[in-house]
């Protein structure tokens, strides 16, 4: 063998040695950023769990809006606001609605949302032929089912 070639073989082998192992500094600082953005997301998702404490009930609020009632041709509308200010959700909300003349009932009825999610709200519209100016008008629940999980 000549020396160019004990050379030229001496240049394979080191080359082809291995990698050294473990990983770059760049590496291990990708590798942490993540793990605690990992690690603050879990936090965060365990947190809004369960450290608000207990949930509120369903509280539902009903509120005729008697600025909004329209008239058109011989019929009256009256907007009534439903709304779950609690954390369940709740179906087969039954409301009733009721027009009064001192304590006499002049028309009276009752609607049903079918389901009603946390803090969310609808509006409901009574429709009746008697004018509703100078008459008391009372909304209120009349049965709600806690909804399943």
């Amino acid at each position: 063998m000549t020396t160019s070639e004990t050379e030229s073989k001496t240049n394979d082998t080191d080359d082809r040695q291995p990698a050294k192992s473990g990983r770059s500094r760049a590496e291990q600082i990708t590798t942490a950023i993540s793990v605690g953005l990992i690690v603050l997301l879990a936090g965060a998702i365990l947190y809004e769990g369960y450290a608000r404490g207990e949930a509120d009930p369903a509280t539902i609020i009903v509120s005729v809006r008697e600025a909004e009632i329209d008239q058109r041709g011989d019929a009256f509308y009256i907007p009534v606001e439903i709304l779950n200010d609690g954390d369940q959700t709740v179906e087969e909300v039954t409301i009733g609605i009721e027009l009064l003349d001192g304590e006499t009932v002049v028309a009276e009825g009752e609607t049903v949302v079918a389901t009603l999610g946390e803090s969310e709200r609808v509006t409901a519209v009574m429709v009746v032929t008697d004018d509703p100016a100078g008459l008391t008008i009372e909304a209120g629940v009349v049965t709600y089912q806690i909804a399943e999980d």
